[in-house]
Formats: C-alpha cells, sequence, structure tokens
C-alpha cells in the first residue's frame, strides 16, 4: 500500500512539477498552474490588475513573466498568460464526492526550489452546489494551487480554506491559518475554462 502510494506521488510529480510556479500578486503570494501552452490559472485575491505584468517562479528556478488577462473576482479566479511557455500536454478531469485529491503549491515557510504535494479527500459540495470542499485544510501559501485527481489529470483550483460548508466564507478565511480550518474550498476547472470562454472580465481584484 505505502509502496503504490510513494510510487503515485512520484508519478503526479515527476508529470506536473514543472507545470506549477510561486506568483506574487500585488498584496499576496501564492501558487499558479500552468493550463495551455500560454496560459496559468490562479487566485483572484492574491490581487491582479487586468493587464499588468507579473513575475511567475517554478521548479528549478525557471523564470517567466506573465500578464493578467482575466479576473473573475466573484469566483476568485484569474488567468495570467505569456508567450514563452514550453509546450505541454495536460489532461482534465472533475472530482465527485469521495475521490481523493492531491494539491500541488508552495506552502510558506517551505523550500520553495521545488512545489510540495499535500493529499485529500472531497466530502462533498457547498451550498452553491458549485464549489467542491475537501479535506485536509489549505495551507498558506496554497491558494491559487492546481489539484490533481488520484491519476493525476487536473480537476480544480484551490481557493483556500474555509471552516463552514457555505459559499458566504470571507476572503478572509481563504487567507487564514489551515490550523483554523477543516476544509478547502476548490473550484472545478471546466467551469473555470467555461467562465473563461465567455470573456467578460473583471478589471481588477
Amino acid at each position: 500500500m505505502a509502496g503504490r502510494f510513494i510510487a503515485r506521488i512520484t508519478r503526479i510529480r515527476n508529470s506536473s512539477e514543472s507545470r506549477v510556479f510561486r506568483i506574487s500578486g500585488n498584496k499576496l503570494r501564492g501558487t499558479c498552474v500552468l493550463i495551455n501552452e500560454r496560459h496559468v490559472l490562479t487566485a483572484a485575491h492574491l490581487s491582479f490588475k487586468l493587464n499588468q505584468s507579473y513575475k511567475i517562479k517554478g521548479a528549478g528556478n525557471q523564470e517567466f513573466t506573465v500578464n493578467c488577462v482575466f479576473i473573475c473576482k466573484h469566483l476568485n479566479f484569474a488567468i495570467l498568460q505569456s508567450d514563452d511557455f514550453p509546450i505541454l500536454e495536460l489532461s482534465m478531469t472533475s472530482l465527485e464526492r469521495g475521490d481523493k485529491f492531491f494539491m500541488m503549491g508552495y506552502p510558506d515557510g517551505v523550500d520553495s526550489s521545488n512545489p510540495t504535494i499535500t493529499k485529500g479527500t472531497i466530502e462533498g459540495h457547498m451550498d452553491d452546489c458549485l464549489h467542491l470542499v475537501g479535506t485536509p485544510g489549505s495551507k498558506r501559501g496554497y491558494s491559487g494551487a492546481p489539484v490533481f485527481n488520484n491519476s493525476g489529470r487536473l480537476a480544480g483550483l484551490l481557493l483556500g480554506g474555509t471552516s463552514t460548508l457555505s459559499v458566504n466564507a470571507t476572503i478572509q478565511e481563504c487567507l487564514d491559518s489551515s490550523a483554523e480550518h477543516k476544509y478547502v474550498r476548490i473550484l472545478g476547472i471546466g467551469y473555470i475554462i467555461s467562465l473563461h470562454s465567455e470573456g467578460n472580465s473583471d478589471s481588477e481584484s
């Protein structure tokens, strides 16, 4: 059992580590993930302005400059763009109650040269039937981290921690220590891609 778990972690790390980056918004630092050959996805509450440039740094200290091209304040995600990313294939999926997942990010207070991986379980949906909740709680710096399924396919975006199942949990809850929270709040990747395709962006977050 332990051997299979370690093998799965190693496989997910090897396939996904190169697409996960540390990012600093205008107010906070978190994590972002490459979702195609031009775009990275992260949490909007890190604070971004449309058309403003930001630096991201990944495994092996690879660095890119990205430009903010889409913000959704209501659902707390932002998309940034660069023409310099390597071409990487990325498959996507969804998660359901009871599914195991892995979140990969750059938590505060940990060596930031490579992302860390944390395993969790989907407990269900929040009361809006849109956001997923999972355990364990989030770590500082994990906001904007990718959530992968058990096979390493991208399934969602980690928005932060929450102590309740109510969608009215505040942004501050997303920022507070995981010690205060039972759950992580996750937004499914399919819904994010759909909203981005509609093209209605906020100007800042």
